[in-house]
């Protein structure tokens, strides 16, 4: 078998022979080094271009409180890049930035698409903050409270069941509330009245006033209790 140097070689041919094989190594590497960029620098070019720009989204799921041209309206001008360059991360933030929508899959579709699947808010509670929720004297302000217990900002002209509960409470209680109002549901139903306000006092406290205008002072407790 041949060897990569001569077998009887002296120290300096030795030497030699390294340092040729040293620049091969170097000048490989930068071969290499100068073809990717090459690479990168294309594909950059290529990313740019026109036909990738966003021609067309797409939309599915929830859209019963906004229209698609409304939901376009309020996230494309929050929408940056193109087809390769946008950040869908943000894409998402955009579309759930829109009125009643709770959340939002954002997906490319090859060659200039996007594909928003949207799931909105649905409504069960109507949540009031203010001087009868805290008696601190501040302006009473009223936003919606979902299925899930959270809390969103939407228009309460919207809202289809006008005769929904209103929660009074300290904040972060929603969904012991939201739960509370669903597990006394059955009782009211059974005595043929409704339920107009739930108040959650800072103390624990439960108070219920109905549609009748009656006042139930219910005391602490959690809900089995």
């Amino acid at each position: 078998m041949m060897n990569s140097a001569p077998l009887n070689a002296n120290p300096a041919d030795q030497s030699a022979w390294a340092e040729v094989r040293w620049m091969n190594w170097v000048s490989n590497a930068l071969l290499a080094l100068f073809a990717v960029a090459v690479l990168v620098l294309f594909a950059q070019w290529v990313m740019r271009q026109p036909v990738f720009n966003l021609r067309s989204i797409v939309i599915h799921g929830d859209v019963s409180h906004n229209s698609v041209a409304t939901i376009r309206a309020n996230a494309l001008p929050a929408l940056r890049g193109n087809f390769f360059t946008m950040n869908l991360r943000q894409s998402q933030e955009a579309f759930e930035s829109v009125p009643w929508v709770r959340h939002a899959v954002v997906q490319r579709v090859w060659p200039n698409r996007l594909r928003v699947q949207l799931e909105e808010h649905r409504a069960a509670a109507i949540w009031s903050q203010g001087e009868s929720a805290s008696g601190s004297g501040g302006v009473e302000s009223e936003k919606l409270v979902n299925t899930f217990g959270e809390v969103f900002e939407a228009n309460l002209g919207d809202v289809e069941d006008q005769n929904m509960i209103t929660l009074r409470g300290p904040q972060s209680t929603t969904m012991q509330m939201l739960a509370m109002a669903q597990a006394m549901a059955p009782v009211w139903l059974a005595l043929q009245t409704t339920v107009e306000e739930l108040t959650l006092s800072g103390r624990g406290s439960w108070r219920v006033r109905l549609d009748t205008g009656a006042v139930l002072e219910l005391g602490r407790g959690t809900t089995q209790e």
